[in-house]
Formats: structure tokens, C-alpha cells, sequence
């Protein structure tokens, strides 16, 4: 009986110590499974880590270009993608630069919902960059939204515009910018349209009335004239005739050298006919009021004098269509009224490094060359030919110098001897 006692205990004990055993292994595996969780959480995380250094050194400074070209041309879907897939990443919000490439990609696409997307995103929209996206791709309702966005000047929207062509969209800013400014639009219109646009003139000539600005000071309407005569483009030139008729471009020194310039014998022509017009009735006036100058005077502006003479085109006319290579325009000049030569053109022709063949033209149609102007000249001279002609020109010049000297010298002495013999004839008919 006792022994069987004795036996249940143990076997108690030893049910007991299983237990303890059994809960001590428990709680080991309860501390094992947290710390292995943790460990594939930390595991986990690096990787993810990897992964991210992985695609921003993937991308590099490709990811927002190729994002910003996301926006503008692909579909929203595909940009989600690309940020949320392909790992793609956004800029920082300080990071201005980016932003506002971001911002005006968005609105060239034509899309609001894209401007939104990236405020959604926490990216600042740069107003005007985004005007200029949307103004540089024609996107009225785009501007609309932007424009209520906040208070913006619009000057790059503008600017685009007019560089793109879009009269739609110049005409668009001009009526909702604060304060509206049309005739700096004609301005930047006139100074870049021939450049974007083929085909679009009556477009042009039909907008310029509208954006005409009655105020506009006298130097932005010589601006205007000087880019019309320069592109040689007669239908404008009568539109801006038209706008302001009080101005005489025949008179204006600039015209006349942006229309050389621009080397259009049909605007040169023009010009010729409208200035022999005002020579024509400055001499008549003269005539009819009994005070006319007589021979070849010159009238003020341009006009003729007693006898209608037309004044010689300024110089710097022909010296700007020499400088294109431009002997036609230079020909005709000198043949509808001549060349006012200043006393050092050629000098001038040398330090502006025309051409030889230009300087030879020069000199062939009436430019001072003399031994003092062909020794300035080469003063100024760089190229090696120019500097030979130069030498060469100044000692034949001053050849025939020499020789007129000594042929004015001879007849001097003959005139002398003549003197003498009639002289000695008296003499010795007194005798």
C-alpha cells in the first residue's frame, strides 16, 4: 500500500515536471516567434529599400523628363503606372525647377484632370508655367482654369502664343489679362510671325487691326514698320499705312535700313517711287511759291529740292546690304538716287569685315578711296587680302597723284617758257 503510494507521487512529480516542461517550451517558442516576425519584417524593409535605391538609380535624372512626357503626350493610366509600378519618382515639392516642368507638361496635354493629379500629390502648380504649357498648345479651357488659379501676369503665356501662332490664344490673354496690353502682343506678333508660320498673312493683316493699339508710342510703331520692310511684306506695310497714316516711312532712317536689309526689291522700289513722289511736290511747291531752290537742292525728309533731285539713300543702307552679300540691293540704290558716301565709308566697310568683293564694289561705284582713305581703311584691316588690295589700291592711287602733279608741273613750266619767249620777242621788237 505505501509502496503504491510512493509509485502515484512520482508519477505525479514527473507528470507535474512534463508540464512545467512542456509550458517552459511554450513560452521559448512564444519569445522565438515575435523575434523571427521582427526579423522578416527588418528583412522585409531592406529589401524594399534595395529595391527603391535600385529604381532611382534606375531612372536617375531621366525619371521626371520621362515623367513630364508621360503627362503631356500618354495616357493618365500610364502615369499612375509609372509612379506606382515602375517606381518613377515624383520631385519634391521644393524642388521648383522640376515642378514647373511637371506643371506646364500637365497643361500642354490639354487635360485638367492632370492638374489636378499633381496637386493631389502634394506637387505645387506653378500658374504660369502652366499658362505657358497650355498657351504653347492652344488649350483655351486650360488657360480658363489656370487663370482661376490665382492672379498671374501671363507675359510667357503670351510670349508662347505669339511665338506658336496662335492668334486665338494672343486675343484670349489680351481680354482677361490685368491690365490688357494688345499692342505689346503686335509687337512680339510682328517680330516673330514670318518665323512659325507659312502661308498665314491674311491671317496676320486681319488680326493687326485688333491688336492695334491707338496709344502706342512712336517708337513701337517704327518697332512695327521696321519688321514690316525688313521682312519685305508690302500687304502689312499698307495694313500698318493704314492703322497710322500720319507716318511717312520714307523719311525714317530705320526703314530705310531694315527695308535694304531685308534686301525686297519690290518694297525697295516702293520706297523709291513714294520718295520721287515727295521730291516731285516739294518741287512743285517750291516752283508755285516763286521761292524754289534751284540746282540740286534737297528738301527736308527726304524730298527733292528746286528741281525734284531725290536725296541720295543714307549709307547705312548700303552698308547693311553689303554686309549680307547683297550687291543687287547695293546696285539698285545706287541707281534709284545714289549713295550719300560718308568720307570714311571705306574704313568703316573694313572694320565691319565685308567681304573684298563688297570693298572692291565700293570703291568701283564712287566710295572716297584716295591714298588718306585707303591708309585709314588699313588701319582697320585684319584679313591679308584686304590689307594687299588696300596697299596696292594706295599706291596706285597715289601714282596717279604723282603723276597728275607732275603733268600740272609741266604745264606750269611750258606756260612759264611761253611767257618768257614773248617776252624776249617784245624785247627785241623794241630794240
Amino acid at each position: 500500500m505505501v509502496g503504491q503510494l510512493q509509485e502515484g507521487q512520482q508519477q505525479e512529480r514527473g507528470h507535474g515536471q512534463g508540464e512545467g516542461q512542456q509550458q517552459e517550451q511554450r513560452q521559448e517558442q512564444q519569445q522565438e516567434q515575435p523575434q523571427g516576425q521582427q526579423e522578416g519584417q527588418q528583412q522585409q524593409q531592406e529589401e524594399e529599400g534595395q529595391q527603391v535605391g535600385q529604381q532611382q538609380q534606375l531612372w536617375g535624372r531621366k525619371g521626371p523628363r520621362v515623367l513630364s512626357a508621360a503627362l503631356k503626350y500618354a495616357d493618365l493610366r500610364l502615369v499612375e503606372w509609372l509612379v506606382g509600378e515602375a517606381g518613377c519618382p515624383l520631385p519634391e515639392p521644393g524642388d521648383i525647377k522640376a515642378c514647373k516642368r511637371l506643371a506646364g507638361a500637365a497643361a500642354g496635354s490639354g487635360s485638367i484632370a492632370r492638374l489636378v493629379w499633381l496637386a493631389a500629390r502634394g506637387l505645387p502648380v506653378d500658374a504660369e508655367a502652366a499658362l505657358g504649357g497650355a498657351a504653347a498648345e492652344g488649350h483655351v479651357e486650360v488657360l480658363q482654369y489656370v487663370l482661376g488659379m490665382g492672379r498671374t501676369d501671363g507675359d510667357l503665356a503670351s510670349c508662347t502664343a505669339v511665338a506658336k501662332g496662335h492668334l486665338d490664344i494672343v486675343k484670349f490673354l489680351a481680354a482677361h489679362l490685368d491690365p490688357p496690353n494688345p499692342g505689346a502682343h503686335m509687337i512680339r506678333l510682328l517680330t516673330v510671325w514670318p518665323d512659325v508660320t507659312s502661308g498665314r498673312d491674311e491671317e496676320l493683316c486681319a488680326a493687326l487691326p485688333w491688336l492695334w493699339d491707338e496709344a502706342l508710342d512712336d517708337i513701337s510703331v517704327q518697332v512695327a514698320f521696321i519688321y514690316a520692310f525688313q521682312r519685305g511684306h508690302l500687304p502689312l506695310i499698307h495694313v500698318l499705312l493704314g492703322l497710322r497714316p500720319e507716318f511717312i516711312p520714307e523719311v525714317s532712317r530705320f526703314v530705310l535700313m531694315a527695308a535694304a536689309d531685308g534686301g525686297c526689291e519690290d518694297v525697295l522700289r516702293w520706297l523709291a517711287e513714294r520718295r520721287s513722289a515727295a521730291g516731285a511736290t516739294a518741287a512743285g511747291a517750291d516752283v508755285g511759291a516763286g521761292g524754289g531752290a534751284s540746282g540740286n537742292g534737297v528738301g527736308a525728309g527726304g524730298g527733292g529740292g528746286g528741281d525734284g533731285v531725290l536725296e541720295p539713300w543714307p549709307w547705312g543702307c548700303c552698308s547693311a546690304a553689303l554686309a549680307n552679300g547683297d550687291l543687287a540691293t547695293a546696285a539698285f540704290l545706287c541707281s534709284h538716287g545714289g549713295v550719300a558716301w560718308p568720307p570714311d565709308a571705306l574704313a568703316q566697310a573694313v572694320a565691319k569685315g565685308l567681304a573684298l568683293s563688297a570693298l572692291q564694289w565700293l570703291v568701283a561705284h564712287g566710295a572716297p578711296a584716295g591714298p588718306g582713305e585707303a591708309r585709314a581703311a588699313l588701319a582697320a584691316a585684319g584679313s591679308s587680302g584686304v590689307r594687299e588690295w588696300l596697299c596696292s589700291l594706295q599706291l596706285q592711287e597715289g601714282g596717279a597723284a604723282a603723276g597728275e602733279q607732275q603733268q600740272r608741273q609741266g604745264q606750269e613750266r611750258e606756260h612759264l617758257g611761253a611767257k618768257r619767249l614773248e617776252r624776249v620777242g617784245v624785247c627785241c621788237a623794241v630794240q
